[in-house]
């Protein structure tokens, strides 16, 4: 290795003492003073690392937005209590479409644990795609409980958008949880 260095050294330096020999025809060459070209170069270097570095860090901040998002998510008292309610319902197998028959339907109480779920994977599923939150972090822990859900909350979803005349209620969710069931069934398959 150290053979290889020192071969790489002098052919290094037979190359500088070429280019400076032949200075005047490198610049007919060139069309100006190697100084120019050695300076410009240097200045696509540096502009390509610090792309490289901005994306680096680009991705980091996502990821790290995400990571918060799921620590908030588990520390938060109110949406927990949501969640658990609509966990009981998920493991009742209630018929959700059952409670959507009064009016306002976003504000009715045994609609509330249902809406809770739903507008947090709303908000998530619109943070991925708009690629402020790493959607490769989130899968890896929810994809199997995001899965679930919106397949037992589908009934509701289709529901509540014909009750509220609005096909674009749960729109990000419904997209993001069929992307990733249909990574899963592909993945089953290979």
């Amino acid at each position: 290795m150290l053979v290889s260095m020192l071969m790489l050294l002098f052919l290094f330096h037979i190359l500088i003492n070429y280019i400076v020999d032949n200075i005047n025809c490198l610049n007919c060459f060139l069309g100006t003073n190697l100084a120019f070209w050695v300076q410009t170069t240097l200045i696509g270097f540096s502009a390509f690392f610090a792309y490289l570095a901005f994306r680096s860090h680009e991705k980091t901040s996502r990821q790290r937005a995400t990571i918060d998002l799921m620590l908030a998510q588990n520390s938060d008292s109110n949406y927990q209590t949501m969640r658990d309610d609509f966990a009981k319902l998920r493991a009742d197998k209630a018929d959700l479409t059952t409670q959507l028959n009064d009016n306002p339907i976003s504000r009715r109480e045994d609609n509330r644990p249902i809406m809770a779920v739903l507008n947090q994977y709303e908000f998530i599923s619109t943070g991925i795609r708009e690629k402020a939150l790493d959607e490769k972090i989130y899968r890896s822990v929810y994809r199997g409980i995001l899965i679930r859900d919106y397949e037992f909350m589908t009934p509701w979803l289709t529901q509540l958008r014909s009750l509220e005349s609005n096909p674009k209620i749960g729109e990000e969710f419904e997209r993001l949880a069929l992307k990733w069931k249909k990574e899963s069934v592909r993945s089953k398959n290979l």
